[in-house]
C-alpha cells in the first residue's frame, strides 16, 4: 500500500514570527504472507525527495498509537543527489529578401525594360538553431521500519496512529486520517483471495 502524507510542523522563525515546516513524505507498505497464512510484520518503507541542502533524517523516531509512544529504530537508511537534466533545441528560419535582386536588375538596365523571368533571385533561407540545457538536482532520502504485531493490533482496534520523525532536529509528524486509518486497517486485514470493503 503507497500513501503520501504531509507533515506540517508549526513553529517560529528567526524574527519571532509563527509559520510552519511542511515536508510531503512518500510511505510504502508492504507485508509478507506464508503458505499458511502467516504474515509477518508490516515493514513501512518511507522517502522524501527534498533540496539539496535538507538535513540527514534521524535514525530513531516513535510512533504513537492511542496514548502509547514506541521508539522507531530507522534501517536501510539512504541519501543520495538525484541530478535530472532536459535539453531544448529551437530552430528558426529567416527568408532572406529576393527583391533587392530585381531592384539591382532594374537599376542596371539599359533600355528600359529588364526580363523579371532571367533575373537570378539571390535569395535563400537562414537557418539558426538554438540549445539550451538546464539541471535540477535534488536529495532523495529514504529508510524503512517495522510495526509490531502488538502496534497492528492497536492500528485495528481504531486507536488513532501517527509516526515522528525527524530531520536535523526539526521534528516531523504524519497523522493517519480517518480516510487513510480505513485503508492501513483493511491492508492489515487483508488476505490473499479475500476481498475488501
Amino acid at each position: 500500500m503507497k500513501l503520501m502524507l504531509l507533515s506540517d510542523e508549526p513553529y517560529i522563525d528567526y524574527f519571532g514570527a509563527p509559520t510552519s515546516l511542511k515536508y510531503y513524505f512518500f510511505f510504502d507498505l508492504t507485508r509478507e504472507i506464508g503458505p499458511d497464512n502467516k504474515t509477518i510484520p508490516t515493514s513501512i518503507r518511507f522517502s522524501h525527495p527534498g533540496e539539496t541542502s535538507d538535513a540527514p533524517i534521524s535514525k530513531t523516531g516513535f510512533i504513537k498509537i492511542g496514548e502509547k509512544i514506541s521508539p522507531l529504530v530507522i534501517g536501510n537508511s539512504d541519501s543520495q543527489l538525484v541530478t535530472n537534466s532536459s535539453v531544448t533545441t529551437t530552430t528558426s528560419t529567416n527568408s532572406a529578401n529576393a527583391g533587392s535582386a530585381n531592384a539591382n536588375a532594374i537599376m542596371n538596365a539599359k533600355g528600359g525594360f529588364v526580363d523579371f523571368t532571367k533575373v537570378q533571385q539571390s535569395g535563400g533561407t537562414n537557418a539558426q538553431t538554438r540549445t539550451s540545457v538546464s539541471t535540477h538536482t535534488h536529495k532523495e532520502q529514504s529508510g524503512m521500519f517495522l510495526l509490531k504485531r502488538e502496534d497492528e493490533q492497536a492500528i485495528l482496534e481504531g486507536k488513532p496512529f501517527s509516526i515522528r520523525l525527524y530531520m536535523g532536529s526539526y521534528p516531523l509528524t504524519f497523522s493517519f486520517n480517518e480516510e487513510n486509518s480505513k485503508h492501513l486497517k483493511n491492508f492489515l486485514l487483508s488476505r490473499p483471495g479475500v476481498e475488501q470493503n
